[in-house]
């Protein structure tokens, strides 16, 4: 979930968010239309927004934001009048919003424990890939944002949890 720190101790990344999107010119509808294009969620309270899904948010902003001076619609210094920093600070942590290094193992090691259930026909990278496009849209294991590898992440444990309760066994390789 998003952070709610109070106004006296720091910025909550949700004030973060609100200010990014205002910078961009949207209003409430476009904020929560661009919010629901970006992580399902209608409202930034929602509390199934995590990290991950506020600097994917934060980076798309940060792109807008660029595309706007590109394009002469507002400056640098105007953006600096509103408290906007560097316009590559979200994606210098992130690059292109991609999945961490930590994400990746966590996914491939779910995946190890998921096919040791699975039919040995389906123990296959087409049937992964396939996995991966129901969980979030992306058929690409390997290079998905940091919110499309979490949805992964999950759809994968889960898909763990159902095979060992339908089973009622630990995994069995081979």
């Amino acid at each position: 979930m998003w952070s709610y720190r109070s106004k006296g101790k720091g910025c909550s990344q949700v004030a973060k968010f609100h200010q990014y999107a205002g910078a961009c010119g949207f209003g409430d509808d476009e904020r929560r239309q661009f919010l629901w294009e970006a992580t399902g969620c209608k409202t930034s309270k929602d509390r199934r927004l995590g990290q991950q899904d506020f600097d994917l948010v934060m980076i798309l902003l940060e792109r807008r934001l660029r595309w706007l001076v590109e394009e002469g619609v507002t400056t640098v210094e105007e953006l600096a009048g509103k408290r906007i920093g560097a316009l590559d600070y979200w994606e210098g942590r992130n690059p292109s919003g991609c999945a961490n290094t930590r994400q990746r193992k966590a996914m491939w090691d779910s995946w190890l424990e998921l096919r040791e259930f699975l039919p040995k026909a389906d123990r296959t990278e087409p049937w992964l890939l396939l996995f991966c496009e129901q969980c979030c849209g992306s058929p690409d294991f390997w290079s998905a944002t940091v919110v499309d590898a979490a949805r992964i992440l999950d759809g994968l444990r889960q898909r763990v949890k159902q095979e060992r309760r339908a089973t009622g066994r630990e995994v069995v390789a081979g």
